[in-house]
């Protein structure tokens, strides 16, 4: 299911650099329904106080079942890809970024029979090199005094 941004819901594992720059740039995509997850209170704070998403503990608040469009897991171990697996909804999108271990947690049956996309990226070329500097040039990802 291909649908613009603007109509998605979107799920960022992981509120570090990584996991909070892609949440913005979702933002500035027009995905307006944007959570990020993380353990650690003081990058939820970050996401939530400083930039304005709604920031949860993926651990004593797990996301509900089939509930996100997009889930960019930008921790990369198993326990975020058994989130990811169990937050996106059929016909959604799993983007992988972070590369924390190669350990098991994919619902391979799950993705195979609700036709989740599954996507692994890790580098840039250099017009996406481009874009990023302009975006941050320009102000389109808002304010980056995290």
């Amino acid at each position: 299911m291909w649908r613009p941004l603007g109509e998605c819901t979107g799920l960022v594992l992981g509120g570090g650099a990584i996991g909070l720059s892609a949440a913005l740039i979702l933002r500035s995509r027009g995905c307006r329904n944007v959570i990020v997850a993380d353990t650690n209170a003081l990058r939820r704070n970050t996401a939530q106080a400083d930039q304005g998403f709604t920031a949860i503990d993926p651990i004593s608040k797990p996301p509900a079942e089939s509930s996100f469009d997009l889930v960019i897991d930008a921790v990369g171990g198993k326990a975020t890809r058994i989130v990811a697996s169990h937050a996106v909804k059929p016909g959604g999108v799993i983007t992988h970024i972070g590369v924390q271990d190669s350990n098991d947690g994919l619902d391979i049956r799950k993705l195979t029979l609700q036709e989740i996309m599954f996507i692994g990226t890790y580098t840039y070329t250099m017009v996406d090199f481009r874009a990023t500097v302009e975006a941050l040039r320009s102000g389109a990802l808002g304010s980056l005094d995290w």
